[in-house]
């Protein structure tokens, strides 16, 4: 019995050589398994585990496999870099190719990185920040679709225009060679259905700006409403007539003519117009408007729409130039005019010199 106790101890005690053999021992980033090969941590990859794995993301282009719903985008597969990059293993980082970006190359990217004169952005968040506002306040539409998140544009800063935000506007004015009937003018109608008085804020919202004024009317006047208007930035000058006062509900009526919009625009790819901008680009929300009961309305309407003032670049009675400004280093736009036009310096100029030669890119 005590040779055989023996014999098992020395077997017991003899080195294993069935262990199994993997590369590198895996870099100790990974379990070596009996079959030689290398399971590896998590973010690792590699036969030896050596290298970082990346991001994955949704991939784009292949076949459909569900249908998704609304922003949650579960039709398609997922890859590496969302299969529009290659990964560096050194780092973990994905290269994208052209016009892909984002950690797994998962959107589109900008062209020209909006030319730094813009912001990159969503199409949800263009629409929900720049879109119409609904008239009881809030963002705009929202864009619900799975590839909100993933498909993006430039919203330029005002004064630029073009998908790279590259190309600069124009100063605007009238075509001075046209006789038209008047400015675009609307009507703003405030009111409520039961007979109380009402109390805060209205919001108009016109193409990026808004401005608000007193819900109570007995509170504003023509020459307030003139003011609260031209606190929109992009409209110059404006004149207002109150009207209709109602001394139980405090609401009324505003008649507003836009007379003179800015000679530097107050625009960009986003927001613009050439003298006759939509109802619909107007919005007034009644979210902080408030009454001890009833129905709030802010109604607009319009009163001249048609053979209105224009708002053209260069008065239409030239083409735009392009220089680099020597003070701010960047590119502008200018109008070399028609030749018959150079011997009144065009209408809309001649009448503004004043704001072109204040401002700082002259």
């Amino acid at each position: 019995m005590q040779p055989i106790l023996s014999l098992l101890l020395f077997l017991f005690l003899l080195p294993l050589h069935t262990h199994a053999n993997c590369p590198n021992n895996c870099k100790g980033k990974g379990l070596c398994t009996v079959n030689n090969t290398c399971v590896c941590y998590q973010n690792f990859t590699n036969l030896d585990c050596s290298g970082y794995t990346c991001p994955n993301g949704t991939l784009w282009f292949d076949r459909a496999i569900s249908t998704d719903v609304d922003e949650t985008p579960i039709a398609h597969g997922v890859a590496e870099c969302a299969g529009h990059g290659t990964c560096n293993r050194d780092n973990g980082i994905c290269d994208c190719d052209a016009a892909w970006t984002g950690r797994a190359c998962e959107r589109r990217s900008c062209p020209a990185g909006c030319s730094n004169n813009g912001i990159c952005t969503s199409t949800y968040n263009l629409g929900k920040w720049q879109g119409i506002e609904t008239a009881s306040g809030g963002s705009g539409p929202l864009y619900t679709n799975w590839d909100g998140h993933m498909t993006y544009g430039c919203f330029c800063d005002m004064g630029y225009y073009g998908p790279h935000c590259g190309y600069r506007l124009c100063p605007k004015g009238d075509d001075p060679e046209i006789t038209n009937a008047g400015a675009r003018s609307i009507t703003i109608t405030t009111a409520n259905s039961a007979s109380n008085a009402m109390s805060g804020t209205f919001k108009l919202s016109f193409q990026g700006f808004e401005t608000t004024f007193n819900a109570d009317g007995s509170q504003e006047s023509s020459s307030l409403c003139v003011t609260f208007i031209q606190a929109l930035g992009n409209v110059k000058t404006a004149t207002c007539t109150q009207s209709s006062l109602s001394g139980s509900t405090k609401g009324c009526i505003y008649t507003i003519a836009f007379t003179e919009w800015p000679v530097l625009p107050m625009q960009n790819n986003i927001h613009s117009h050439q003298g006759n901008p939509p109802l619909s680009d107007f919005v007034c929300s009644t979210a902080s408007v408030t009454v001890s009961s009833g129905t709030v309305s802010c109604v607009l309407a319009d009163v001249r729409a048609s053979n209105v003032y224009e708002y053209l670049q260069c008065s239409r009675r030239g083409k735009s130039n392009i220089y680099i400004s020597k003070k701010v280093n960047k590119q502008w736009h200018t109008c070399e005019m028609d030749e018959i036009d150079t011997l009144y310096e065009l209408l809309s100029f001649k009448k503004n010199k004043s704001s072109l030669s204040n401002s700082p890119l002259f």
